[in-house]
């Protein structure tokens, strides 16, 4: 296949289309988080079953855990870039239209399934908080020059959709660190929260509450107080 770039590296993946197929987007890991690498939590050198532990089963707990509907259809693919080396790919329908912070005003159907999305998300990393090893956390929120935002979130279309949905486009990374989560600040992590659901009610058209999302957000708040309560007795 003839393959252009998609925008620019970021700082684990690079994003190729697939000329013939504008709407497949060929996303390669080229660096992994939390492997190898001690001093910068980083590695570039990683084999099939690192790929398979740190890229594709934290995607298939997202997928078992809410988001199938918000993530372009993925295929997880091993095989040599073009420089030769092992690398783990994803391949993907690219999703056209634009990031959630980019929009004025959210339709009420859009604003139901953002609600729907995040919650999902503050499920998922209750649950595995509670039953796993592995802390399963889409990348879904950041810290801008303006106050907290989401990102990795767009709303728009993929192949033979007939209107615009909520899809989550980055996958990787998905999971959360422990040291992080053992020291974030709970109530400072509750409002930032709060800012952004304000936002988002406020860019609804009939000013959406998201109910889902918050009595998610209360929920996880409470397990994370818990677990860092019981990790903190424990060491």
């Amino acid at each position: 296949e003839d393959f252009f770039p998609e925008g620019y590296p970021g700082n684990f993946t690079s994003i190729e289309q697939v000329r013939e197929k504008p709407n497949i987007l060929v996303k390669e890991i080229f660096r992994l988080i939390n492997n190898g690498d001690e001093i910068n939590g980083y590695s570039d050198e990683y084999d099939f079953e690192d790929f398979k532990s740190e890229v594709i089963n934290p995607i298939k707990t997202l997928e078992e855990h809410g988001f199938r509907k918000f993530i372009p259809e993925v295929q997880p693919v091993w095989a040599k870039n073009e420089q030769g080396t092992e690398r783990g790919f994803l391949i993907t329908q690219k999703v056209e239209g634009a990031h959630i912070n980019d929009f004025v005003s959210i339709e009420l159907n859009i604003a139901k399934e953002l609600d729907e999305l995040l919650s999902v998300s503050f499920n998922v990393i209750s649950v595995t908080l509670s039953s796993s090893h592995r802390i399963i956390s889409p990348d879904i929120f950041t810290q801008t020059l303006d106050g907290p935002a989401l990102r990795n979130i767009m709303i728009g279309r993929i192949k033979n959709d007939k209107e615009d949905h909520v899809y989550l486009i980055d996958l990787y990374p998905a999971t959360a660190s422990t040291d992080y989560l053992q020291e974030v600040n709970v109530e400072k992590l509750k409002k930032n929260w709060e800012v952004v659901f304000k936002d988002l009610s406020a860019k609804s058209n009939e000013g959406y509450s998201f109910p889902l999302a918050s009595a998610a957000l209360e929920s996880y708040l409470s397990t994370l107080k818990n677990w860092q309560r019981v990790t903190t007795s424990q060491n």
